[in-house]
């Protein structure tokens, strides 16, 4: 019988010698859970949500970051305007572009 390592490797070709089952990303609910494949992720999802606790906590995270962060950020996007919402959005943005290696421009000042 031939060794498994006296055979040429065969990536990224498929060894037919084993059968391969894959589930389509869609439906792989271990992988891709989220609110609209899973009921009960759901449920877990809206309750911590909704809860008081969470609640309360969001809202104290908020205010630190507009007593802190968001002013100056204000500032440096020209988004004089925008509410608590956009600007989280602004650094979750940001998180995400610094993540996915993306050069971003900051012009600062002395002030």
């Amino acid at each position: 019988m031939e060794g498994l390592y006296d055979r040429p490797l065969l990536w990224p070709n498929v060894d037919t010698e084993f059968a391969l089952t894959t589930i389509p990303l869609a439906e792989d609910y271990l992988l891709h859970t989220d609110k609209n494949n899973c009921n009960r992720f759901k449920e877990l999802d809206e309750d911590v949500e909704n809860n008081p606790a969470t609640l309360t906590m969001m809202s104290e995270i908020d205010a630190d970051m507009e007593t802190t962060l968001f002013p100056e950020l204000r500032k440096l996007a020209e988004m004089p305007d925008a509410d608590t919402a956009t600007m989280n959005d602004l650094c979750n943005y940001i998180y995400w572009a610094n993540a996915s290696n993306l050069k971003l421009k900051f012009e600062l000042t002395e002030t």
